[in-house]
């Protein structure tokens, strides 16, 4: 069903093409042709006023009535203007809103076409000659003109073969030079990617036209500012708006345009292309890591060498960028967690810096029990690696207050009595400080089944330690007797001997 819908409007546009081409004369007749007085002179005058009027209140069906009858006589009107042909193709466009024929809708569009066509026609055989097109140079640039608004009806509302929209859209371009109206950059653009996916146009003329129509996008956009600027000088306000307009319309084009190129930008542009694309993304942002990862990434999918020199000149900029953001991301996340520093500085043996960290942590934290953890690290570094024993029991017992019933840091006091015991003077008072040991760690097991196990293996072990009897007898100390350990333990214990 859609491909005999393709053959009737194909059929009908080539049968109405065919009959204007032989009509050359007749479709540009102007009521001045006619004969002076004569009815057919009469009724096309008020049948142009009829439609016109009619138009105007938008009351489209009966405007099309009185076109009809001024356009099977004088479609030249009095051949001063081609408001005929446009107002005809406006009302054509209206009909196929409502219309649900499909060959009525293909015989509209086929008189659409025929329309531009008879109006370029006209313009080219001198039978209408309008106030804005008197000189060669003028009408040049008004058959253009008409030429690129065929081509964007042909590719937005007809829906013309690729190949027909290509042809039109070129000879606009061709015509109308650098000046050429926004309505062609589009269904141009459209064209030729399309051609070029079907085999039709190569590479490099698409390539070609890319370029072109975007030169003519930007000079056209520039022009208009400065007519901007200068009506804005002699106060025209008028011209200044609708200068600005332009320039706006002109971008949105080449905004739609180079979307139908982007289609196939990685098949018809080389490396050079995107690297066009992408330098002022790089120039602009080349501070930023994030863009000039992009910048290089996008690059490198569109195939750029490693031996490129932007691209050697991208990857050396990245890893400046990375290393400096990553010392700063590194600064930022040590300023945050200065539990985790410490650990680190820890385990490279930087042992004071590591207890200042973590009494930054403790600062900063609201939980009690983190708080304990810290306190218990500062107090095991005091004394196992600083060898600072009543600042590390000092500490520990900090621990053991911010979290009650934990008996990590009384197994850690014990620890620290034990093994400085040998520096507790003679062999009495270093045996006392054995009996300290084991004080801890029975109190620890008493508060926390956690340490139970470990608890006792301890007591075990430094149970042999315990002082001899007879050496209690010779100081007149009976077992259960309290005595105080020397040194910095300071304790006292009761005795019992092995």
């Amino acid at each position: 069903m859609k491909d005999l819908r393709k053959l009737m409007k194909l059929a009908l546009l080539l049968a109405v093409s065919f009959s204007i081409s032989n009509t050359s004369t007749a479709q540009c007749t102007t009521w001045k042709d006619l004969e002076a007085g004569s009815v057919e002179k009469e009724t096309a005058e008020s049948n142009y006023q009829i439609y016109k009027d009619h138009l105007k209140e938008k009351n489209f069906e009966a405007s099309m009535v009185a076109w009809k009858k001024l356009m099977d006589v004088a479609p030249a009107a009095d051949g001063k203007r081609i408001s005929p042909f446009w107002d005809g193709i406006k009302l054509l466009k209206e009909a196929n809103k409502k219309e649900t024929d499909e060959a009525k809708i293909a015989d509209n569009n086929a008189r659409i076409i025929s329309l531009h066509q008879q109006c370029i026609k006209c313009l080219q055989t001198k039978k209408v000659i309008i106030r804005t097109a008197k000189t060669d140079e003028a009408l040049k640039a008004k058959i253009a003109d008409q030429k690129a608004r065929q081509a964007e009806d042909m590719f937005s509302t007809i829906k013309s073969p690729s190949a027909d929209i290509y042809a039109v859209a070129k000879e606009a371009v061709e015509m109308g030079g650098k000046t050429i109206t926004y309505k062609a950059l589009q269904p141009y653009a459209a064209a030729a990617v399309a051609l070029y996916k079907a085999g039709t146009v190569p590479a490099e003329e698409a390539r070609q036209v890319h370029d072109l129509l975007n030169e003519i996008a930007d000079d056209n956009t520039i022009r208009q500012e400065e007519l901007a600027e200068q009506y804005l000088a002699e106060e025209n306000a008028k011209k200044e708006k609708r200068a600005r307009q332009i320039s706006k319309l002109y971008t949105k084009y080449k905004i739609r345009m180079n979307k139908e190129f982007k289609k196939v930008e990685s098949e018809i542009f080389d490396c050079e292309y995107f690297k066009g694309i992408y330098m002022s993304d790089y120039e602009e942002g080349k501070d930023d890591v994030s863009i000039v990862k992009t910048v290089y990434s996008r690059l490198k999918k569109r195939k750029c060498s490693d031996e490129d020199p932007f691209i050697m000149e991208l990857k050396e900029q990245y890893k400046v960028l990375a290393a400096a953001e990553n010392e700063k991301s590194q600064e930022e996340f040590n300023k945050n967690n200065p539990a985790f520093v410490a650990k680190r500085r820890y385990d490279a043996g930087d042992y004071t810096i590591a207890i200042e960290k973590w009494e930054e942590a403790i600062a900063a934290e609201v939980d009690p029990n983190k708080q304990a953890t810290y306190l218990f690290r500062i107090a095991s570094t005091q004394g196992r690696k600083l060898k600072q024993y009543a600042k590390a029991r000092a500490t520990a017992r900090k621990a053991a207050k911010a979290k009650p019933n934990w008996g990590r840091p009384f197994m850690l006091i014990g620890d620290l009595y034990a093994s400085s015991a040998r520096r507790c003077g003679d062999d009495w008072n270093q045996r006392l400080a054995i009996l300290a040991a084991i004080d801890k760690y029975r109190y620890a097991k008493s508060i926390d089944p956690d340490v139970s196990e470990e608890s006792s293996k301890r007591i075990r072990k430094y149970n042999q330690s315990r002082p001899e009897k007879a050496d209690g007898f010779s100081r007149g100390i009976n077992e259960g007797a309290s005595a105080k350990v020397g040194c910095w333990i300071g304790e006292t214990v009761k005795v019992s001997f092995k």
